[in-house]
């Protein structure tokens, strides 16, 4: 009589895995995991869908022309970049972001982009910026040419 089976099929840690019992445990067993390969497969595909909708949103401001409202000034842009870094997006896309800041909050923003999950993109000239981010891959670009930058290998697909 069969009491345990051991299941060599690839598992998500890589490991065989174990049913107690007869054969229809192991068919249970069995069912109870394809389940759960199920449930967290559409998790992942409705992450995946969540993430393209904030990247088409993102686009569709872009390509609108859509910019954070002027207001009075410096204090409005600043606090318009406070609100969107603290709605903590999948996606951040910076334009000179330390321009119109002090010193205290471009080290705030820095360690803000440090910490972040976002994935993040930043157009700067400012060289503290530049400094403090220097591990970050970095694409340089120049009129109607982009080429990787050698310090962090290829950004780019190869042809």
């Amino acid at each position: 009589m069969v009491t345990e089976f051991l299941d060599l099929d690839p598992s998500a840690d890589g490991r065989p895995r174990r049913y107690a019992g007869d054969y229809a445990a192991w068919q249970d067993g069995r069912s109870r995991d394809f389940t759960h390969w199920v449930r967290d497969h559409e998790a992942q595909q409705a992450e995946h869908r969540r993430l393209a909708d904030a990247v088409r949103e993102a686009q569709d401001r872009l390509s609108t022309g859509w910019r954070p409202e002027k207001g009075h000034g410096k204090h409005q842009r600043q606090l318009n970049l406070a609100l969107r870094l603290a709605e903590r997006p999948d996606l951040l896309i910076l334009d000179e972001p330390t321009n119109h800041l002090s010193a205290p909050l471009v080290d705030d923003l820095t360690a803000a982009l440090l910490t972040t999950r976002a994935a993040v993109v930043v157009a700067t000239h400012d060289r503290q910026m530049l400094h403090d981010l220097a591990a970050w891959p970095t694409l340089p670009l120049t009129a109607g040419d982009a080429e990787p930058s050698g310090r962090t290998g290829s950004c780019l697909p190869e042809d």
